[in-house]
């Protein structure tokens, strides 16, 4: 009797230990427990056809992960849903996915191609920054709206297209050392590109520029936007043609090989953080030297006391060299000229 007992008791416990086997996908789908994941080091995971959304943080985290197959349910993929996933290089969308979370690829250092579902509406913030190995990325024509950052140090991605129904980019793009074209669809009608510059044509605003951009002379560009060449560190000289007022925040920060640059009569802004590392700039030719101020912003300089806006004496501009290093220096300053 005893032993019919024993057997029954290790039967039972065979049971339950399959069944949350089984389970298991379900459950961190579900919850964003990925404990139980990484401690069994899994390696492929077939998400169970039915779950229609993977939670916030779902596989953050997962390093021993390297596989992700979902069921044609699944609608939504969660913020952080794969951050850190170092080792995943295989992801097999569902066809019905319309939107992909805040950081939800970033820092998944094995991914090298992505082809992403058909009905995808929007990219969040960052979703696939960090992604180092990345190298090609197919945008499905559905798309109409992609975030800040998205392809962030994405230091093997060369390419960047943007579809036709796209009529939000939050900011930069981003896109790492190796970015040399950008290109978007000529039915757009809120963005386009020319000479490899990312451009919202209502603003005329450069979102994104690369190694290999040209920034056009044509009045189609009057502001470069936030961190819009930010990490393009093969980017050498830059010039900025007249009919630019704005150059905006850290535009040009750790473009570490940039040694030449050009502010135009045009430029009445520069912004903190513009050329922020420039650490090789030698040579900053103002075109106009006289009534630049540098104005303390206290959201970032905090630490700074309180002050009227600092002239900058134009003799410090004439010369080139000396304004590179004024522009290094005044990283931390509004740079205002009236």
């Amino acid at each position: 009797m005893k032993n019919k007992k024993a057997i029954i008791i290790i039967i039972t416990a065979i049971v339950i230990v399959v069944c949350f086997l089984v389970c298991l996908p379900t459950i961190f789908l579900y919850t964003g427990n990925y404990t139980a994941a990484v401690k069994m080091g899994m390696k492929e995971i077939v998400i169970p056809n039915g779950v229609t959304r993977i939670e916030d943080q779902a596989f953050r985290g997962c390093d021993t992960l390297e596989s992700i197959v979902m069921p044609n349910s699944v609608t939504q993929i969660g913020e952080s849903a794969f951050l850190f996933c170092s080792n995943l290089n295989r992801v097999v969308f569902s066809d019905n996915i319309t939107s992909i979370g805040d950081d939800a690829f970033r820092d998944c250092s094995s991914l090298e191609r992505i082809v992403l579902p058909n009905n995808l509406r929007s990219i969040g913030d960052r979703a696939f920054c960090d992604c180092t190995s990345l190298s090609d990325i197919v945008m499905p024509e559905s798309l109409t709206g992609i975030g800040h950052w998205v392809f962030g140090n994405c230091d093997n991605l060369t390419e960047i297209y943007i579809p036709k129904k796209v009529r939000t980019i939050e900011g930069s793009l981003g896109g790492g050392v190796s970015l040399e074209k950008i290109d978007v669809a000529s039915e757009n009608v809120y963005y386009h590109s020319k000479d490899n510059c990312l451009i919202e044509t209502y603003t005329k605003t450069l979102i994104t520029g690369c190694k290999n951009s040209i920034i056009p002379n044509d009045g189609s560009i009057i502001t470069i936007g936030d961190s819009a060449f930010m990490g393009c560190t093969q980017l050498t000289e830059i010039l900025i043609p007249n009919p630019i007022t704005n150059i905006g925040q850290s535009a040009f920060s750790n473009c570490t090989n940039l040694k030449t640059v050009i502010i135009p009569k045009s430029v009445e802004y520069i912004g903190l953080f513009a050329f922020n590392d420039c650490t090789a700039l030698e040579n900053a030719t103002f075109e106009k030297t006289a009534n630049w101020k540098l104005v303390v912003d206290h959201s970032v300089s905090s630490s700074m006391p309180a002050s009227d806006p600092i002239p900058v004496p134009s003799s410090m501009l004439k010369d080139p060299t000396t304004a590179a290093k004024e522009l290094k220096d005044g990283w931390k300053f509004l740079w205002i000229c009236k």
